[in-house]
């Protein structure tokens, strides 16, 4: 076995949910506990075979092939997508650790980065808005498939936030706000 190796008995999970969902114990190298991953309990016997950790927010696993360690996603694993298939596993909620089976979806690169969230450091909380300096109002435009589509100048900061969620509804198919 390859040096670094997990060889601890991995943790149990938790028990079933009123939802049907269970926990599946992330755990860090020296076998503590960093997190749990939710996934449907029908599932918990299949994936409970493999030893989970969590890396930038993502439960994932370590596997060795061909002397190279690969890295294989939980919700990848859920969805069936193999290495190179080019298609994402979208989490809907966005939350990454919600692995259920009703929260993820397969979705081409560009159906993943419609389901996104306002950029951090941002002049607005409101994904597709922005403060416009020259004009002294909020802006709204939303971004598909490579170009920009500007929505309007607006007094209100709520007023373009909704003028960008419904465009988001027109041309994004996989937005969710």
């Amino acid at each position: 076995m390859p040096k670094g190796i997990y060889t601890r008995p991995r943790p149990a999970p938790n028990k079933i949910q009123d939802d049907g969902s269970i926990g599946i114990p992330l755990c860090a190298r020296d076998g503590s506990i960093r997190a749990y991953a939710i996934i449907d309990a029908a599932d918990a016997t299949w994936i409970s075979q493999w030893r989970w950790s969590l890396n930038e927010g993502y439960a994932r696993r370590n596997v060795w092939i061909q002397q190279r360690v690969r890295h294989i996603y939980l919700h990848r694993e859920l969805l069936g997508l193999k290495r190179g298939n080019r298609l994402k596993g979208d989490h809907i909620d966005r939350d990454k650790l919600n692995c259920r089976r009703s929260n993820l979806r397969i979705v081409p690169h560009v159906g993943n980065m419609q389901n996104v969230p306002s950029h951090a450091g941002s002049s607005s909380s409101f994904r597709g808005v922005h403060w416009d300096k020259a004009h002294q109002k909020w802006q709204a435009q939303i971004n598909t498939n490579g170009k920009s589509t500007y929505i309007g100048l607006f007094e209100n900061e709520a007023d373009a936030a909704e003028a960008a969620r419904d465009a988001r509804q027109r041309l994004m198919s996989f937005a969710v706000d």
